[in-house]
């Protein structure tokens, strides 16, 4: 972040226009971000069973769990989909939160997530690095600039690869909790494994070394009616305290009228139909443009089924961002309100350079 800070002050001084959209095409299609390659894990698993009409036939006909018990184990496709899984499986929605269930927990949801792909028309978003111009400068401010460039892909491959690292480090202290979870079900101290993720540290600890928590069912019970009772509650974008007091930010309007500014993210221009996704494990893509709230790496499989993305959250170093320009998709981020001020269904023109929705109807 601090390398692309100190690019964007050396864009500054320059007179190109659209200085947000000339430093997002600087990082288009950078290769070997680990984000991306999820994606093209499994999109090659998605091409094999597109090869073979057997086993698309099966995927598109089967149920998950059925398809599950014929190819997980000793089939053409075990191999691809275990490797998948070890090296990428933790990569789902939610992932940052222990109570998650992944791949690694259930693999099912590997096989939901190919029959919707199967099912769905999709390809590989094709995109060649085109040269950038650089701008006018000295001497000194070019050297300056190519090295800052340079510096600042680095340190985004790296943060991709230092994301991915964490979500393989909650995934182990994952693992370790569930099994602590089936040792107290066993031992008649909570109703199910998932229920430990309902208890603090301490309580758990107290637990592991023999010493019985009063009324541990009960305490379980009452923060499940708590977690039911918030979970509708819509956050603001930021909150600020001064002692006691606290004090919400609340979202900027992201523009007026039909066109909207947000920061430009991706490759290109599209025109398109809205599909709305609040839920990504429910969405029915079909080369749509995703509009969403905002998304984390578990809804990295949709982004091959779309024609562009619109998110409220984010900035141009964001995972959505950074794994739009990698794929080639037009991508626009951080514009506030976005699904407020954009109907499911409308049609909109998303230019990822300039940063900009046109709202047509």
């Amino acid at each position: 972040m601090a390398a692309y800070q100190r690019l964007a002050k050396i864009i500054e001084g320059t007179d190109i226009e659209d200085k947000e959209g000339f430093i997002s095409s600087l990082f288009i299609n950078l290769g070997g971000v680990e984000s991306a390659l999820s994606v093209d894990m499994f999109l090659d698993i998605a091409e094999m069973i597109k090869a073979d009409e057997s086993i698309k036939n099966d995927f598109e006909n089967l149920q998950s769990r059925q398809l599950f018990d014929k190819y997980h184990n000793d089939s053409v496709l075990s191999e691809s989909i275990k490797a998948y899984i070890s090296k990428f499986g933790a990569r789902v929605c939610d992932e940052l939160k222990f109570e998650t269930i992944t791949m690694i927990q259930e693999p099912i949801l590997l096989y939901d997530l190919l029959k919707a792909q199967i099912q769905n028309s999709f390809s590989r978003h094709k995109l060649e690095k085109e040269e950038v111009s650089i701008p006018n400068m000295s001497k000194r401010q070019k050297k300056k600039f190519l090295a800052l460039t340079k510096k600042t892909a680095y340190f985004i491959r790296n943060r991709e690869r230092l994301r991915l690292t964490r979500t393989h480090t909650f995934s182990a202290i994952r693992n370790i909790l569930l099994r602590l979870g089936d040792l107290f079900f066993e031992e008649g101290l909570i109703d199910d494994r998932q229920d430990i993720f309902y208890l603090t540290k301490q309580e758990v600890f107290s637990l592991v070394g023999g010493k019985k928590v009063e009324s541990i069912q009960k305490i379980v019970g009452q923060r499940k009616s708590e977690y039911e009772a918030d979970i509708g509650i819509e956050l603001p974008d930021r909150m600020v305290f001064f002692g006691e007091e606290r004090l919400d930010v609340l979202s900027r309007s992201g523009g007026s009228g039909g066109n909207l500014t947000g920061i430009p993210s991706g490759a290109g221009k599209v025109t398109g139909k809205i599909k709305l996704v609040l839920d990504p494990k429910n969405a029915d893509i079909n080369g749509e443009i995703i509009l969403a709230k905002r998304t984390d790496p578990g809804w990295i499989t949709l982004f091959p089924l779309c024609s562009g993305l619109i998110v409220e959250y984010g900035s141009v170093l964001s995972h959505s961002a950074v794994v739009a320009r990698e794929m080639g998709i037009p991508a626009v981020v951080g514009l506030k309100g976005a699904t407020s001020l954009i109907k499911d269904g409308a049609v909109v023109t998303l230019d990822a350079i300039k940063g900009e929705v046109i709202v047509h109807e």
